[in-house]
């Protein structure tokens, strides 16, 4: 008797525990029913469709910045002297570019002044030698790169480069060659 007593008990709160999750379940399916599908959707597409908006927004602030900044850097006081040269390729051609001679000791290239402070490469002159090619052309011999130290390490690699560069005329020829001259024999300074 006492094991059915026990029994009853058992299935009456089994029972009860059925019933109660019976009903929140009922609650939950109104809850369900009561979400309006296409309208949350309409809701993530128009947070989508502001999150683009501000994307390309934030895009054109950004261009309008780097072109700002080229146009400093292009009128900087920092610069000694820029324009148009050839530099030789690694085939041994000449490539038009755009290049800057800064106060901080470094030539910076790049692909034409449209493009200045993007990508492009540099010289640090307190590094190099300046040698003299057949005019209009010039050379720098970079010594000391960082990444030829590295490579020295893992197998040898050379330890220095050398750029050639071509003005469209002997004078102009001889305008970078002062320049780049002063600024390799007062030591070139650090920054970049």
């Amino acid at each position: 008797m006492k094991h059915i007593l026990y029994t009853h008990n058992t299935h009456t709160k089994h029972r009860d525990v059925l019933l109660t999750m019976m009903g929140e379940v009922g609650k939950m399916g109104s809850l369900a029913s009561a979400i309006d599908v296409h309208a949350e959707m309409a809701s993530i597409e128009n947070a989508m469709q502001h999150t683009q908006q501000a994307g390309q927004a934030f895009a054109a602030k950004r261009h309008e910045a780097v072109e700002a900044a080229q146009q400093e850097l292009l009128c900087s006081p920092e610069i000694i002297k820029q324009g148009g040269l050839a530099r030789s390729t690694i085939n041994g051609e000449w490539e038009e570019c755009h290049c800057v001679l800064t106060k901080a000791g470094r030539l910076h290239w790049f692909a034409d002044a449209s493009s200045v402070g993007k990508e492009g490469g540099h010289a640090v002159l307190s590094r190099c030698q300046f040698e003299e090619g057949d005019a209009p052309a010039f050379y720098l011999m970079e010594s000391g790169l960082p990444i030829a130290k590295t490579l020295a390490v893992l197998g040898g690699a050379p330890k220095q480069r050398r750029l050639g560069f071509k003005a469209a005329s002997v004078e102009e020829c001889c305008e970078w060659a002062i320049a780049l001259r002063e600024v390799i024999g007062g030591g070139g300074g650090g920054g970049s």
